[in-house]
């Protein structure tokens, strides 16, 4: 994928994101532990068809496997599906479970301070270097994301 690509696929997930929550609030009747197993096992097929359908140019299943050996190590294949569980199994379940118990908003203004939090605990745990325009600009984003959560909903 290109970098122009990658920035596609960066700034288009937010917008995914939130036709999912409006779909999910207007027609998921069942549980949250329900719809996440929905979306894991789509998720699974999707993978599998674009893991085929990207292999590795070169890659030929007449001779030998569809991906080098070296991309399915114990410890790589162990520490995708500990961060598969984590992450999406358990990550998104609280999370559809936190959406149908308080709402979206409270859950969106959860969200909007995740990249912030990630930033800060890199600075702080890290040592990353942030400058203090990085900070201003947290500062900013943060106020207006709760700004605009506490306002009222108009009917």
């Amino acid at each position: 994928m290109t970098s122009a690509g990658g920035i596609v696929a960066a700034l288009s997930a937010p917008f995914l994101l939130d036709v999912g929550f409006l779909i999910w609030d207007k027609h998921w009747k069942g549980s949250s532990f329900a719809l996440n197993l929905y979306k894991c096992n789509l998720a699974t097929v999707g993978f599998l068809i674009l893991s085929f359908a990207t292999r590795p140019p070169g890659a030929n299943t007449d001779n030998g496997p569809p991906f080098p050996a070296e991309l399915f190590t114990v410890q790589s294949v162990g520490f995708l599906m500990l961060s598969s569980t984590i992450g999406i199994l358990i990550g998104d379940w609280t999370w559809l479970e936190a959406l149908q118990l308080i709402g979206a908003r409270p859950v969106v203004l959860m969200d909007s301070v995740k990249p912030f939090l990630a930033a800060l605990l890199g600075w702080w745990i890290l040592g990353e270097n942030l400058q203090w325009p990085a900070f201003v600009g947290m500062a900013l984003t943060v106020g207006g994301v709760v700004w605009v959560s506490l306002e009222r909903e108009s009917s």
